[in-house]
């Protein structure tokens, strides 16, 4: 319970502090660094990555115990160790579920969290350069347009659903005047 109010205090002050973000590419199958540059870290505190990808929040390294989310077991490659200040990470066999925005959370005299967007070609409709051929007709690919499609179509059918409610109250209200009016002439 500590760790996830944590968490999410670390993420609500992501959305407002106005970190950098970088965009890097891979191929699937490929290696990709994600770089944080922490100078002046505060070594005596953890830090760490997550990934926020279509809504969900995993943790992809974290100081004390690297793999902590079975999609990046065995996939990511540290350099704290050679460097405190260097916090970047390597991610290594790039698959279409790692498409998506990572934040790297660490701590000097105030806290820091900047970000990277991780496009991974065939994961949207971005044009693979030829080295990644075989990426672009995946069925991953076609599944995560799907996923885009559908969450991109929810504000919409709320905006019809509004949109049908303001007729119907006005039809209705139409309905009722009229109704009263017939009333009123009706009686002497």
């Amino acid at each position: 319970m500590e760790n996830s109010c944590i968490f999410l205090g670390m993420f609500v002050v992501s959305l407002v502090s106005g970190n950098p973000t970088e965009q890097v590419f891979s191929c699937p199958g490929g290696s990709v660094l994600l770089s944080c540059s922490c100078e002046k870290r505060d070594t005596s505190k953890y830090f760490s990555w997550q990934m926020d990808n279509y809504m969900t929040i995993v943790s992809v390294f974290r100081q004390e115990d690297q793999d902590l989310t079975e999609n990046f077991k065995g996939r990511v490659e540290s350099f704290y160790e050679d460097d405190p200040n260097n916090c970047s990470i390597l991610l290594k066999n790039v698959t279409y579920k790692h498409h998506g925005t990572y934040t790297c959370y660490y701590w000097t005299e105030t806290f820091n969290n900047p970000s990277v967007i991780l496009d991974v070609y065939g994961a949207t409709n971005a044009t693979p350069p030829a080295s990644c051929s075989s990426a672009v007709n995946s069925p991953l690919s076609s599944t995560a347009n799907k996923e885009m499609h559908w969450l991109m179509a929810i504000p919409v059918v709320i905006g019809l659903l509004l949109l049908s409610l303001f007729l119907y109250w006005k039809v209705q209200g139409r309905a009722n005047k009229r109704q009263r009016a017939q009333i009123h002439r009706s009686v002497p």
